[in-house]
């Protein structure tokens, strides 16, 4: 079900997630690929792929904001309120470019944006958690964080953070065996 946002919000969040899935289905496919133990192991992504990949979260961000400014998501879960995670999402390709492609910036840059990248996600998450109407909430808000729970919306808990999280897993392993 569609909030009352703009179909426009609906359509730039269903964009978003089905380009993320296409992109994980695909390395999936290039695994699949490969038979035996260690198969998954022996896949290699390029750095700089693992981490320009979390520019998704700047759509998501902008559609977070537009479903607070149509009156369907607290202010709180955007970056209006205490949601930095876009600064993820705008830094990736900086990052991407000049710890992998350039080589200019040394890879503990990279290590260091992947550690924030992960306490800005958790801070995200645990807002909401606690913004959520259940018998834990902390944070009054109205409306309430209920929207997620609707489609397309859905896919943000159920898709988007799980894989933001094993994109900072994955290239903080690369980078440890750097």
């Amino acid at each position: 079900m569609l909030t009352d946002a703009p179909l426009a919000v609906g359509l730039l969040f269903i964009a978003t997630v089905a380009g993320m899935l296409v992109l994980v289905l695909w390395g999936a496919a290039r695994a699949a690929r490969r038979v035996g133990p260690g198969a998954v192991r022996g896949v290699r992504v390029a750095g700089v792929a693992v981490v320009a990949a979390q520019a998704f979260r700047i759509p998501v961000e902008i559609v977070l904001w537009q479903l607070a400014v149509a009156g369907a998501l607290p202010e709180l879960l955007t970056f209006h309120g205490r949601n930095v995670d876009i600064l993820v999402g705008l830094t990736a390709p900086v990052v991407a470019y000049a710890c992998f492609v350039r080589r200019a910036w040394p890879a503990r840059v990279a290590r260091w944006w992947n550690w924030a990248g992960i306490v800005i996600l958790l801070n995200v998450v645990v807002h909401a958690q606690l913004s959520a109407p259940t018998p834990w909430r902390i944070f009054e808000t109205d409306p309430p964080t209920t929207v997620i729970a609707d489609w397309p919306y859905i896919w943000l808990p159920a898709f988007l953070v799980p894989l933001a999280w094993l994109l900072h897993a994955v290239s903080l392993r690369q980078l440890r065996s750097r």
